[in-house]
């Protein structure tokens, strides 16, 4: 590469390199990158509880062991998620009603929906019920 002068500083001319490459560390590096870790063989999804199938596209009530419920339609199920749209997520530390009286409220007076889609993990879950099935007293 050429350099020149210019009044005391060597200067030398930008050298560009064409970016046709997977990567950016190639381009700098000017060598091909080695992949380092071994691919991750994906969990098989066990099938779909039966039980659990014929709820889905209802509108569920879905009980978590933490001091929150959810209501809301179920849109589907994966082996770590429960997906609801239209939705409300309650959280009990806000609010001094029981989890009883909330869910009976929300069948007397409708969902108070504050969530587009929401998911729920499964391990949360500590009981799930069909919103028409809330009895009311």
């Amino acid at each position: 590469m050429d350099c020149y002068h210019d009044g005391g500083n060597v200067r030398r001319p930008l050298e560009f390199v064409k970016a046709n490459c997977d990567s950016l560390a190639q381009v700098f590096l000017r060598r091909p990158i080695q992949p380092t870790l071994e691919p991750i063989p994906l969990q098989p999804i066990e099938p779909l509880s039966p039980l659990v199938a014929e709820f889905v596209g209802e509108v569920v009530v879905l009980d978590l062991s933490s001091p929150y419920v959810c209501l809301g339609t179920l849109h589907r199920v994966d082996a770590e998620f429960f997906e609801l749209h239209n939705a409300d997520l309650h959280d009990f530390r806000d609010s001094s009603a029981t989890r009883e009286v909330y869910v009976y409220d929300s069948r007397r007076l409708g969902i108070r929906r504050n969530r587009e889609r929401v998911l729920i993990r499964r391990e949360e879950v500590v009981a799930m019920t069909r919103f028409l099935d809330i009895v009311e007293s």
